[in-house]
């Protein structure tokens, strides 16, 4: 078995090299190899000298390319084509990986009938964190714990993260490469078509990352710009009808009405950023109806 890791950098030279050192601490067995390939998606930065700097600590097992097209599906694309292992993984350049990732991603795939494997992403703070910050929110930065028990499903209700994830390559030979129209959410997408050409999804709790969070993600209206985007693009995944986003739309503005009446502030925000979601898919759809009718 050859794992292939892949990490779409964009101006985090200083966060990147975090990430490099967890990869090189890596523990490994004789069962699977691995190479690690960094794509530079036109950052400005020094991410290509950080590359060059360590090289040499991952024995010619670390590739560098450049992607000039903005965006992180165009880069990880690349990257899939320029790979040689048959299980791809992908992190993200703030991320720092459990010293056993690599090997728990190996064994999950040599032990298990499985097509895609994702782990925990735990929250590393860099800063204090609000109190209106809590763990219902945690999947937008993104934090992800689906409990302490392994299990696979073809369910989408589950999916893996871009943070932390593998798939099995034979994936993207068949059922394509990430849809270049998602400058927001690849990970999602990509998950969403493959299970529903009936791959299966397996969570390990012991295959750990964890996922740099500053104050940058702290703001309210980082939620709900990420909350608008994310609901724009969602068309793409799962296009549903007006009449069932403004049913929705209705129940969230209840919603948000009550609590507010309630002075339940951290509901009442939960219930604003759905609106957004179902606002940013009324959005999306209206555009692609303009695209269409062009």
């Amino acid at each position: 078995m050859k794992i292939s890791v892949l990490i779409s950098t964009f101006n985090r030279c200083e966060s990147l090299k975090d990430t490099l050192v967890s990869l090189v601490n890596q523990e490994c067995n004789d069962n699977f190899e691995y190479e690690v390939i960094v794509i530079d998606n036109n950052s400005k930065d020094e991410t290509k000298e950080v590359i060059e700097l360590y090289r040499n600590k991952f024995k010619n097992n670390l590739a560098y390319y450049f992607e000039p097209k903005q965006g992180k599906a165009f880069a990880l694309n690349l990257g899939i084509k320029k790979s040689t292992g048959d299980i791809l993984a992908f992190t993200d350049d703030d991320v720092l990986l459990d010293k056993y990732w690599l090997l728990g991603i190996s064994e999950t795939f040599k032990r298990y009938n499985v097509d895609i494997v994702g782990g925990a992403i735990n929250p590393l703070w860099l800063d204090e964190k609000p109190k209106w910050l809590t763990s219902k929110f945690y999947g937008m930065l993104p934090v992800l714990n689906y409990g302490d028990s392994f299990f696979s499903t073809r369910s989408r209700k589950n999916l893996a993260f871009g943070a932390n994830c593998a798939f099995k390559k034979l994936l993207f030979d068949k059922y394509g490469l990430y849809d270049e129209r998602m400058y927001f959410s690849q990970d999602t997408e990509i998950c969403n078509r493959f299970l529903k050409n009936g791959a299966i999804f397996s969570y390990n709790p012991k295959i750990i990352s964890y996922h740099k969070i500053n104050k940058n993600r702290f703001s309210k209206d980082y939620f709900r710009k990420w909350h608008f985007h994310r609901g724009k693009l969602s068309i793409y995944i799962e296009n549903p009808a007006y009449i069932s986003i403004c049913m929705q739309l209705f129940d969230k503005f209840i919603s948000f009405i009550w609590c507010g009446l309630k002075r339940d502030i951290e509901n009442c925000f939960y219930h604003e950023v759905k609106m957004i979601y179902l606002i940013g898919q009324i959005q999306g759809k209206l555009g692609n109806r303009l695209k269409i009718n062009e």
